[in-house]
């Protein structure tokens, strides 16, 4: 061979004789073609060959078998695949047996092929279904010079122990806070476990009276033992679900003597608690580095451990993919209550602007299910939300930021409203925390979950007052709306005004149907004023736009 043969130069040794070297490269297809291989020296003083000892490569054989969906084309069959790589000859036999009785047909196999590791042979033997789930037993066997296996193969060898015990059951799975909480419905899902097929199955939800609930059937889904799963689930209003209202998920199935019947109903927690948050700043280390930010959200002392954890950049959601969120934590092995934390990675740039960065969490015992803590590199901590447990209400609602309308009011409204804001000399703080936009939000209607029980109240920031909306209770069967004319109120009221001479409007082309009081001087707070607009039920359930406008010498909101 003379290809890619590299020659070095005689040298000359302490010992006063030469030392001559070669090179050779070849390609591993070359390799395994031309074996053996010998390097020959030809000198006046005599010639010498040595021959190349071979790399042999320890050949992998595997066989793979077919998956329940694999049995779902017209004929009911799929393949088993025998696969022996990194052979080093191509004189290889393949054969097949079922049960040990030796197959002459119904098989494929392709190869040898030469492959830079060796020589590779594939072979797929068509099985049935009916086969299959029979438990009869494939071998593959191959031999080949040096290399000799035999492998077996079927449905129970492959199965683990739930395929082997796995019976029909039914899993009942509830709501979770952050579900009811975003959309004020409430999920409830009915799991069907290891299923060996959907067909014949049905699953209803009723209410404990009896009555049935719109079901929805989810399509089935591959478990790890081969079987299926299927879920069933339906939608309930979250005060409902709140309340511990009984469902009843049944169960029918061609394999099932009777029908399986399980309930679900919200479990009381009997020492719940609130939780705590603590927002800390990137390490100084890590800023250092200018590179990344972490900020970090501590969230603990809490019970139930369900809650939710949301993070803003100057009041504007971010995006799920920017911070990571730990499972709540017992805080002790003798503790009834949890902690989580959830970092925020953002960039070193970013942070060191001034940008603010908020934590928002979201627990069942907060006063208003949501609270939050802002930070930035110049002010620190921002206490929106200080400590749940020792605010109350009024100075929760007063210290709500652009988020909790974003959040709350896009939520849980049944009717669209429009709030105008109009850019105007504001205090700098206040336009920080707030949006200085003109912003129209349109909220869903779910049905009958539109409003929570309790009167419904939102903040608006954005001058140095505060204005609250609370709409008509508009629960199930219209309670609010439920008076001999059909209507209800619309309130709109307007604190921490500094100067009484303002006018409160809902909008220049209503002259008329609404009461408006003050101002009224409220001391240190300053004055507020308070306006209520008669709405009727056609008109509220019509998703008619409603805006409420306070005027305020040079401010407008």
């Amino acid at each position: 061979m003379t290809k890619g043969v590299t020659s070095f130069p005689s040298v000359l040794t302490s010992a006063g004789s030469y030392t001559a070297a070669t090179q050779i490269s070849v390609s591993n297809s070359d390799w395994r073609v031309q074996q053996p291989l010998f390097c020959a020296a030809e000198h006046p003083q005599g010639n010498r060959k040595i021959k190349i000892p071979a790399f042999i490569a320890n050949p992998v054989m595997t066989l793979h078998g077919p998956t329940t969906e694999d049995f779902e084309g017209p004929f009911r069959n799929s393949t088993v695949i025998c696969q022996v790589k990194d052979l080093p000859t191509r004189d290889i036999t393949l054969s097949w047996l079922r049960n040990g009785a030796p197959l002459k047909s119904g098989f494929s196999t392709t190869g040898p092929l030469l492959t830079d590791e060796g020589f590779l042979i594939i072979s797929e033997l068509i099985v049935t279904e009916e086969n299959w789930k029979a438990n009869v037993i494939y071998t593959c066997k191959v031999d080949s010079r040096g290399f000799s296996e035999v492998r077996n193969i079927s449905k129970l060898l492959i199965c683990d122990s739930p395929c082997l015990s796995g019976e029909i059951d039914v899993q009942l799975i509830p709501p979770s806070f952050a579900e009811t909480y975003l959309t004020k419905a409430a999920k409830l899902t009915c799991r069907v476990i290891n299923l060996p097929t959907a067909d014949g199955l049905v699953v209803t939800w009723r209410r404990q009276d009896g009555k049935l609930l719109e079901t929805t059937i989810h399509p089935r889904v591959v478990q790890p033992n081969g079987q299926y799963h299927v879920d069933a689930t339906a939608s309930v209003c979250a005060d409902e679900w709140d309340k511990g209202e009984t469902y009843i998920c049944q169960v029918t199935y061609p394999d099932l003597i009777f029908p399986i019947e399980k309930i679900l109903r919200r479990q009381p927690e009997a020492r719940s608690h609130a939780p705590t948050i603590y927002v800390f700043p990137p390490p100084s280390e890590q800023l250092a580095r200018h590179e990344t930010a972490t900020v970090t959200c501590l969230v603990k002392g809490f019970n139930p451990p369900d809650l939710f954890v949301r993070w803003l950049q100057n009041g504007e959601p971010m995006n799920a993919s920017t911070y990571i969120t730990g499972k709540p934590t017992l805080e002790s092995q003798q503790s009834e209550t949890y902690f989580t934390y959830s970092t925020l990675t953002i960039r070193e740039q970013a942070w060191n602007a001034g940008n603010t960065y908020t934590c928002v969490v979201g627990h069942q015992k907060l006063p208003m299910q949501v609270a939050q803590k802002t930070i930035d590199k110049s002010t620190g901590y921002l206490d929106d939300f200080v400590d749940a447990e020792d605010e109350e209400l009024y100075n929760l609602w007063k210290t709500a930021s652009t988020f909790i309308v974003l959040f709350i009011l896009s939520l849980f409204y049944g009717a669209t409203v429009t709030l105008f804001k109009i850019p105007t000399i504001v205090p700098s703080r206040a336009l920080h925390i707030a949006n200085s936009k003109s912003d129209d939000y349109t909220m869903p209607n779910h049905g009958n979950c539109n409003l929570p029980t309790d009167p419904f109240l939102v903040t608006l920031f954005y001058s140095s007052f505060i204005i609250f909306i609370q709409g008509p209770q508009t629960i199930k069967a219209n309670e609010d709306f439920d008076t001999p004319y059909r209507n209800s109120t619309i309130t709109c009221q307007v604190k921490d005004l500094h100067r009484s001479d303002i006018a409160l409007k809902n909008g220049n082309l209503l002259p008329s149907g609404f009461t408006t009081l003050g101002p009224v001087y409220d001391g240190d707070e300053g004055y507020f004023i308070t306006s209520q607009l008669i709405v009727t039920e056609v008109d509220w359930n019509a998703n008619i736009v409603y805006s409420c406008m306070a005027d305020s010498m040079n401010s407008v909101t």
